[in-house]
């Protein structure tokens, strides 16, 4: 599919008429000397048309910029505690990768899904925005920093969040892009409900028969459960980080009693 840079080049080559120069006029009135002269008065205009493109694609990226560095300060404004300056927390540079992800984000979600932002998805991202809001404030303070503009908002605010979230979905619905990895941790999962039947059938293999000595069959049986065998939790454990490594963590929470109240008013 062509760009519209593309298109209005072709446009412009094919539609658009060059003005004739005074050394493109034919030397003859001959069919042959008219077909040679006539594409040498035509490759200048999409010379011409190629600088204006890109100035305008710079103007609108430039643009894009200004408007996230306006977002992103309001936010910047409402943050409490102390805090370095904006031009240190989101210094141009960094500005700049977010716009060029927003837009990433856009061209992708056209490419790999097909879906393209309407202005009519636009409007309608728009609306759920306004009346969802629990920063109405907030919210009128960045319509403001966006000169109260509507295009502006629905450009640098609501399309990127639009976009993020359409891509978020079809990706976590992406059947054929997530097959692989569904299939290992079904795979995972039956090891995970056969782990319990399996350590079952152990402890049974384990247990003395009846018309033994019980006592020392336990004795026994205590012995070679402690140096085998794991709590169960452990053992899934185990038995995952055995099929991931590096990607089980542990989290040890200890709980205790809440320390006095130490902010209590001095009694009188």
């Amino acid at each position: 599919m062509k760009t519209w840079m593309q298109h209005w080049l072709a446009r412009g080559s094919a539609a658009f008429t060059p003005l004739p120069l005074p050394h493109d006029q034919p030397a003859s009135n001959t069919k042959e000397s008219s077909t040679l002269k006539r594409p040498k008065g035509r490759a200048p205009l999409a010379l011409l048309l190629l600088p204006l493109c890109s100035l305008a694609l710079a103007d609108d990226f430039a643009s894009l910029h200004a408007d996230r560095a306006a977002i992103e300060r309001i936010y910047y404004n409402h943050r409490l505690g102390e805090k370095p300056p904006f031009e240190q927390v989101l210094p141009p540079a960094t500005l700049e990768n977010l716009v060029r992800q927003d837009l990433r984000k856009a061209a992708t979600l056209k490419r790999a899904y097909g879906i393209a932002v309407t202005p009519a998805m636009l409007n309608a991202e728009m609306q759920r925005i306004n009346t969802t809001t629990r920063a109405p404030e907030m919210l009128a303070e960045i319509k403001a920093a966006l000169g109260n503009d509507p295009a502006r908002f629905a450009r640098a605010m609501a399309k990127p969040i639009l976009v993020e979230r359409r891509l978020r979905e079809k990706f976590d619905n992406d059947d054929a892009l997530h097959a692989p990895q569904r299939i290992e941790m079904e795979k995972i999962r039956a090891k995970l409900l056969e782990e319990p039947v399996a350590a079952s059938r152990q402890s049974a293999a384990n247990t003395p028969p009846a018309n033994g000595d019980s006592s020392a069959g336990k004795s026994v049986a205590r012995s070679r459960n402690a140096a085998t065998s794991k709590p169960p939790a452990g053992r899934r454990l185990a038995l995952l980080r055995e099929n991931h490594t590096n990607e089980v963590s542990e989290t040890t929470w200890q709980l205790a009693m809440r320390p006095a109240e130490t902010n209590a008013p001095a009694a009188d």
